[in-house]
């Protein structure tokens, strides 16, 4: 599968990060977030991202137990300037009706299932776990290297950074829900190390 998106917009205050957030800490009773006095200035966003997958069944009894999805992405553009090389390797029921898990982040919001070719009389629903890597080389990034077109604030890059993920993910028709862990080696150097996070994602796929 290859695709190609382009994206347009605004990062800065214009963009209404401050608001948003805002509005919800005080929906939720919370204090006001802090440190949107020191966020970057406007700037224009265009990025251009080219994806790749290429999925390879690992079950010789055509079940679709077990595959690997390898995937490139090459970014390139005023947030994020950079190429993506990272696999995912799933045991499940039914792989063959998806193209795994993807970070938002790092891949294309198109995931076009009926490109998979899959006997109709199979269930149409699906269940895997998986273990992904990825390695991210990277040549400009707006959230650390500060704004492209005017001097700003911005931090030291980590020209390489690396991330391991393990989850699960439950597909019934078009429609996808996963829960993830996920480790990020350094991306600036003066973080203090290794960063964990999770996440929770619903997705309806076309």
């Amino acid at each position: 599968m290859f695709s190609v998106e382009a994206k347009l917009g605004v990062i800065g205050p214009s963009a209404g990060g401050a608001t948003i957030q805002n509005k919800f800490h005080d929906l939720i009773g919370t204090p006001q977030s802090s440190g949107w006095g020191t966020q970057l200035p406007d700037e224009l966003l265009i990025n251009v991202d080219g994806e790749f997958r290429r999925r390879f069944d690992l079950d010789s009894s055509g079940h679709g137990y077990r595959d690997l999805i390898a995937r490139g992405v090459v970014e390139l553009g005023t947030v994020r300037t950079a190429v993506v090389l990272g696999g995912q390797f799933r045991w499940g029921v039914n792989l063959d009706k998806s193209w795994g898990h993807s970070f938002i982040r790092h891949s294309n919001g198109y995931d076009p299932i009926d490109a998979l070719k899959t006997p109709a009389s199979r269930p149409n629903f699906s269940y895997w776990v998986f273990v992904d890597s990825q390695v991210e080389v990277i040549v400009r990034n707006y959230a650390t290297d500060g704004t492209n077109f005017r001097e700003s604030r911005g931090v030291t890059r980590s020209p390489i950074v690396l991330q391991c993920a393990v989850g699960t993910t439950f597909q019934v028709y078009s429609c996808s829900a996963t829960y993830f862990i996920a480790a990020r080696t350094k991306e600036f150097e003066t973080q203090d190390g290794v960063h964990f996070f999770g996440g929770l994602k619903g997705q309806f796929l076309f």
